[in-house]
């Protein structure tokens, strides 16, 4: 068996600080590619409850789902939609607060149903 002789390598200064520097820089690339991968999958539960959201705005009683499609994604203020209803201002305000309400408790009783699904083990307790 041969022996491999090592090789003395000379580097300057100039060139060990521009290699710790690349390291540096390697480093700081998979930090920021951890940072996305977190970001991506906040993002995927973000779009995940989003979905939810809006399928629990769809089973919402009729009167009801029409006010917050309104107010809320048609941009219209109460004093607009009771005219579109021939209701009253607070009449609607009352209808888009029991809405409101209705979704928060659905949407929450969905997560923590489907916690693991939906936005992982680590928010779990703090719905």
């Amino acid at each position: 068996m041969s022996q491999v002789e090592a090789e003395v390598i000379y580097v300057s200064p100039e060139r060990l600080q521009e290699l710790s520097d690349k390291q540096s820089f390697l480093d700081y690339q998979r930090e920021r590619a951890r940072e996305s991968d977190s970001a991506r999958i906040q993002h995927l539960g973000l779009y995940r409850i989003k979905r939810l959201a809006r399928s629990e705005v769809e089973s919402l009683p009729d009167q009801h789902r029409e006010v917050v499609r309104m107010h809320f994604w048609g941009c219209l203020s109460f004093s607009e939609i009771a005219m579109k209803l021939n209701s009253s201002c607070q009449k609607v305000e009352k209808i888009y607060n029991q809405a409101l309400d209705l979704l928060k408790y659905r949407i929450i009783r969905a997560l923590n149903k489907n916690c693991n699904l939906l936005v992982g083990d680590s928010l779990c307790g703090k719905l």
